[in-house]
């Protein structure tokens, strides 16, 4: 059985489901509707050919999209990478070719 970080949202909706998971910028997201998203987003990057042991960078500020990004590489096995924006072009390079 997993229980790695990816498997959070899962775990958290089977006992409180309706329960505030995340609220941004006025908008207030379940558990429930939070472990779908991850799951499905775990499913197309599959799709997408991303495997166990590959690493997904996310590019973005502070956002529900990056912490769906983050349980859904754990949920699969891969590592999210979360780089700031405000990173110099140079940087973000190196950071992925590493």
């Amino acid at each position: 059985m997993n229980l790695g970080i990816g498997t959070w949202p899962q775990r958290r909706a089977k006992v409180r489901p309706h329960d505030v998971a995340i609220e941004f910028e006025g908008h207030e997201y379940t558990y429930a509707t939070v472990s779908d998203r991850v799951t499905r987003l775990a499913n197309a990057l599959t799709a997408a050919g991303v495997q166990r042991g590959d690493r997904v960078v996310h590019l973005g500020f502070n956002h529900p999209a990056a912490l769906e990004l983050f349980f859904a590489a754990g949920l699969m096995g891969a590592t999210c990478v979360l780089l700031n924006p405000r990173l110099k072009l140079a940087e973000v390079e190196y950071i992925v070719g590493d």
